[in-house]
């Protein structure tokens, strides 16, 4: 596969993401609303809340996917007090950044890290919930 050049944010530390890997096929999103907004694909960075297992500053720009979606709605059903409610499809391509296979308790746990230049809106497929 021939890797994408991709205009990552200015704030990403040297070599972030290092991994390189593009991994085109359907993943899943735990999102707050039924319908999908750019907010939901924020990174914990982004948002100003860092992951509080990770003190990885690169990983901490990358948002969380599933590529089963049991594993995305277990996590709706495992903290009760989690905002979101809904899973939303993403169908992502060769173009779409890169994916790297980080699971937790054994899931399907994936951290994405998307480009400047790419909007995740336009991968967004099926969304299910209310969880």
């Amino acid at each position: 596969m021939m890797f994408m050049l991709y205009n990552w944010p200015k704030d990403y530390p040297k070599n972030c993401p290092d991994d390189l890997k593009e991994n085109p096929g359907k993943y899943y999103r735990c999102i707050k609303n039924n319908r999908a907004i750019i907010n939901d694909f924020y990174s914990p960075y982004q948002l100003g809340k860092p992951r509080i297992h990770s003190s990885n500053i690169c990983e901490n720009r990358s948002i969380s996917i599933f590529s089963n979606i049991d594993d995305a709605i277990n996590v709706i059903h495992q903290y009760p007090n989690f905002s979101k409610k809904f899973v939303v499809e993403l169908n992502l391509r060769g173009n779409h950044g890169v994916i790297h296979r980080s699971p937790n308790n054994d899931n399907s746990h994936h951290d994405w890290w998307i480009p400047d230049n790419v909007n995740p809106l336009m991968y967004c497929g099926n969304i299910q919930g209310s969880f």
